[in-house]
């Protein structure tokens, strides 16, 4: 796994790297990518509660953010981690607009994908974006024509 996000790293090129780490892969998985790519500046959150979205959620939300407002691209991978780590990820990245969700896949054995098979698939998740937009500005439209309506009646 971590050559697989290793790889994922040298693919997007990013000017800096967040690796969000539970314990247990802040001292297994880690230190294995890191030997891996060089030159890239790094920061780590560790999530204490893997397995409470919400927890997970409340702990990355300012970081994600905080990326957004001093950056014009960002790519999140959820390859791995717990599947509130991976869901947590993915409702921030649609909520603050990731340029792209990207995931590693490739020929697996025992649900674990299999060293040399790996490959690096990216979607932009403008779909998700767009329909909430969409929805907002039905919203709106609706909210103002039915004022008007009102004044018009008075």
């Amino acid at each position: 796994m971590a050559k697989a996000l290793a790889q994922s790293v040298d693919r997007h090129r990013p000017d800096k790297v967040l690796f969000v780490v539970t314990k247990e892969s802040e001292e297994t998985t880690l230190p294995t990518i890191l030997k891996n790519i060089k030159n890239y500046s790094y920061e780590k959150i560790k999530i204490d509660n893997p397995d409470n979205i919400q927890q997970v959620y409340e702990t990355l939300q300012p970081k994600v953010r905080k990326i957004k407002e001093e950056s014009s691209h960002i790519v999140i991978d959820y390859t791995s981690g717990t599947k509130a780590m991976t869901a947590a990820l993915a409702m921030l990245a649609t909520l603050y607009e990731a340029n792209e969700l990207s995931y590693i896949t490739g020929k697996r054995a025992n649900g674990i994908v299999q060293p040399g098979t790996e490959q690096v698939i990216s979607i932009r998740p403008y779909f998700a974006t767009a329909e909430q937009k969409i929805k907002t500005a039905i919203q709106f439209f609706n909210n103002a024509r039915a004022s008007l309506f009102i004044l018009k009646a008075l």
